[in-house]
Parts: structure tokens; C-alpha cells; sequence
């Protein structure tokens, strides 16, 4: 099971890491992977989508990959969230 960093919107910017942002649609949870040092987001998509999305970059880079969840929506079947304190 994965482990990621939980950020909100205060901490995200200070993460040294790509961030997947979590969203809720009409129908479903989604989520975007902001990667570090771009600014577009990627497409909605499941979070475990986005979660396969990020591995490529975290070990290209080695860069940690951190959770955005403001509203809670995280669900526990693609892995843990740490509160992280920058």
C-alpha cells in the first residue's frame, strides 16, 4: 500500500514534491497530478489513475508525491496520507 504526504492548500506550495489534488465531479471522486515546477494540472481521472500517473515522475526525479484532500474526499483503497508539516 502506498503512503503519500497530506498537504492543504496552505502547505502544497511548500512541498519539495509533485502534488495530486483530489476533487469531487457531479458523479465521482477525481484527481489531477500537479507535477513539480509545471503549471497545467493533468485531466480528472480516478485517483488510482493518478496515483500511476505520479510514479513515473517520483522515480524519475525521486521527488516525494504529496495528497491535496480540503474537502476529505480521499478514499482508503489507494493508500495512507501522513499529515506532513513543512
Amino acid at each position: 500500500m502506498y503512503r503519500f504526504d497530506l498537504v492543504d492548500s496552505d502547505t502544497a506550495s511548500l512541498h519539495p514534491g509533485h502534488i495530486i489534488v483530489i476533487a469531487l465531479d457531479s458523479v465521482r471522486i477525481t484527481g489531477k497530478l500537479a507535477i513539480k515546477g509545471q503549471s497545467d494540472l493533468s485531466y480528472e481521472e480516478p485517483p488510482e489513475s493518478t496515483i500511476h500517473m505520479a510514479l513515473p515522475f517520483k522515480q524519475k526525479d525521486a521527488l516525494a508525491v504529496a495528497v491535496r484532500d480540503d474537502k476529505g474526499l480521499w478514499p482508503e483503497r489507494p493508500g495512507q496520507l501522513v499529515h506532513w508539516n513543512p
